[in-house]
């Protein structure tokens, strides 16, 4: 089966009901989104484009971004969202979608998307399938950037997104499939939310985009009865703060599903508060997906938990040897799943380094409770080394970010004047907050190696796509801040 399939069904059966939705413009109703739908598919036909054919596309609008993807994906053209990021060498990219100037794949078609490709009768294509094979034929290509920073590519079949998607019937409790209005916080690029996209629209629900006014679309959700949010860690400072500056912005939502970094106590507080009285945690990967989940309130009060292994999945502590470590111990963390894939397209290295023997390395350290509670306490390519000392940087971080008025933090070594390194912080605070008893706190906490030479102010942290903070983004922010 096509994953499309479902949601033209609903096109025939509710027609009128609202599909897509940016606050302060039209609805698209499921009728008009598969007229939509169907434009894009014959367009990108008479372009010469071809069942298997791997289009790469740099769409920023999300409601736009996402036609375009359903409608190739219903005539077997496999979409992979590169925004502006050059996308694996491995890679064959045979033509970009693009609204903006998009300088890479030099020997790929590239068209200009425009509204020609969306607008027209909305007749339906007809294209020779295979219904029967149809289902293991690859409908989407996701990049990740994994353990190493630089983007890898991993192939989902129609099968292997569909039974993701349909184990968001246990993996976020009763609340998820209760819902039917939902405010996607997040891009249809990453792997989170097209599963969203194309898991609410199958169910025949409604999926509301923040559009380029992320104030005006949070004094819609009353009106628009959104009834839950997906967003991630590093987005929930910001939301917070937009509405402390301005009441009007404030809302309830039922639910909040939160992915990316750890949720600290402090954070979720304050999230409760104001904003929502139940949050549910995630922890996955785009090579396995969910691995571990939880509510919110059983395990923010538990440094580094992001959650309980899921049914499907399998988590091992081990350590450089591989050697399995007992309950508790820290090490490093690997999956094993039955929604996992087992390799990068055409990145046999990469693949080597991080699929081996049926196990996905994610590049994390943690350890294992007895009730199979995952503590995540870093990343391998985060451990800081200052002095001979080493440590997580996300172990520097939760205690920063433990000090009242801090929202969030993180930390980067950076070379001094005199050549030793040492460690630099940035927060985003709710609050005015003093440096010097905010180092002393510090002092307190840490070895002294790793007490914080400098705190900078920032308005928010750079995240990367997938809601991490972007630690090389930020040590050039950083530097630039420091006096010369």
């Amino acid at each position: 089966m096509n994953i499309v399939e479902p949601i033209l069904f609903h096109a025939r059966n509710q027609p009128e009901a609202p599909a897509l939705c940016t606050p302060g413009n039209d609805v698209v109703t499921y009728a008009t989104l598969a007229a939509q739908m169907n434009n894009v598919a014959r367009r990108a036909i008479s372009v010469g484009l071809r069942r298997g054919s791997i289009v790469a596309l740099s769409i920023p609008d999300q409601l736009t971004h996402s036609v375009v993807i359903l409608g190739l994906t219903q005539v077997g053209i496999i979409p992979v969202s590169v925004g502006m990021r050059k996308s694996p060498a491995g890679l064959k990219i045979d033509a970009v979608l693009s609204t903006t100037n998009y300088p890479f794949a030099p020997p790929a078609q590239h068209h200009p998307l425009d509204l020609t490709w969306i607008m027209g009768d909305g007749r339906p294509v007809e294209t020779s399938r295979d219904s029967a094979s149809e289902s293991d034929e690859i409908c989407r290509i996701m990049l990740t950037t994994g353990t190493t920073g630089e983007s890898k590519a991993v192939a989902l079949t129609h099968r292997l997104a569909m039974v993701r998607n349909a184990r968001y019937q246990f993996l976020q409790g009763s609340h998820l499939p209760a819902c039917s209005r939902i405010f996607l916080d997040i891009g249809v690029a990453t792997a989170v939310g097209y599963y969203f996209l194309t898991y609410f629209l199958g169910r025949g629900g409604t999926l509301f985009f923040r559009g380029d006014n992320i104030e005006k679309a949070l004094r819609s959700f009353g009106t628009l009865r959104i009834q839950v949010m997906q967003t991630w860690t590093g987005n929930l400072a910001h939301l917070l703060e937009i509405c402390d500056r301005d009441p009007s912005c404030a809302f309830h939502l039922d639910t909040i599903f939160c992915g990316g970094n750890v949720l600290s106590q402090t954070m979720y507080d304050r999230v409760r508060s104001r904003l929502c009285s139940h949050m549910l945690c995630r922890y996955g990967a785009t090579e396995t997906g969910t691995t571990a989940a939880a509510p919110a309130e059983h395990i923010t009060h538990i440094p580094g938990a992001v959650g309980y292994v899921v049914p499907g999945a399998t988590v091992e502590i081990v350590d450089e040897s591989d050697r399995r470590l007992p309950i508790g111990s820290e090490g490093i963390v690997r999956i094993a799943s039955e929604v996992a894939v087992d390799r990068y397209i055409d990145d046999p290295v990469a693949s080597a380094k991080c699929f081996r023997n049926g196990w996905f390395y994610p590049g994390d350290l943690g350890s294992l409770t007895e009730d199979n509670l995952l503590i995540i306490s870093g990343r391998v390519n985060s451990v800081l080394n200052v002095g001979g000392g080493k440590i997580a940087a996300e172990k520097l971080e939760a205690v920063i970010a433990a000090f009242d008025g801090v929202s969030q933090a993180a930390v980067v070594v950076v070379e001094s004047e005199n050549g030793n390194d040492e460690v630099w912080a940035a927060i985003v605070h709710s609050e005015k907050i003093d440096a010097e008893s905010l180092i002393a706190h510090c002092r307190k906490r840490m070895p002294p190696a790793f007490v914080p030479k400098r705190v900078v102010m920032l308005d928010e942290l750079p995240l990367n796509a997938t809601g991490k903070v972007d630690r090389q983004d930020l040590k050039e922010m950083l530097l630039k801040a420091a006096p010369a």
